[in-house]
């Protein structure tokens, strides 16, 4: 039996089916799926990761964002952001064997739409839509969008 885990049923395929390039295509694909779904179903957990990190903006008028590694500070991921809609791809090792919604993703869309406001990922669109706030969709991803409060200062009093 695989284990359940992405990358050790990525890493056995490519021991074992190295000479079956058909076969070894269906089961990266079955691999790529079974990723995204880890990555909605947890979801909360990569949201609250993602909020640790730390983010340069490098490039955001290309959409490119430096994103600090959760375990080593000092390796930075690179994030590219659909310029279309809140979805973007990485390249620390979850992302590049398949996986989606990565905490370097969610982190650099944070920082994207800071300024419009606080993002909150969701799992499924009816749990995005019960917040009734403005709902954007990426890659397998419901997003609500809260809204900064401006905060107006008051006239000066007179005596």
């Amino acid at each position: 039996m695989l284990s359940a885990h992405p990358l050790c049923e990525l890493s056995f395929c490519i021991r074992v089916l190295v000479g079956n390039q058909a076969e070894r295509a269906t089961v990266r694909t079955m691999n790529m799926r079974e990723a995204g779904h880890r990555s909605v179903v947890h979801v909360k957990k990569l949201q609250q990761a993602s909020r640790r990190l730390a983010v340069i903006p490098h490039d955001p008028e290309h959409g490119v964002y430096l994103v600090t590694s959760a375990i080593r500070p000092d390796v930075y991921y690179e994030v590219v952001l659909d310029p279309d809609r809140p979805a973007g791809r990485c390249t620390c090792p979850w992302a590049q064997h398949g996986g989606i919604n990565c905490k370097h993703v969610l982190a650099a869309l944070q920082t994207r739409y800071a300024a419009q406001g606080r993002l909150s990922f969701w799992r499924s669109p009816n749990a995005a839509r019960r917040q009734h706030r403005r709902l954007l969709i990426g890659d397998q991803l419901y997003i609500t969008l809260r809204p900064r409060v401006q905060r107006f200062s008051e006239p000066d009093a007179k005596p």
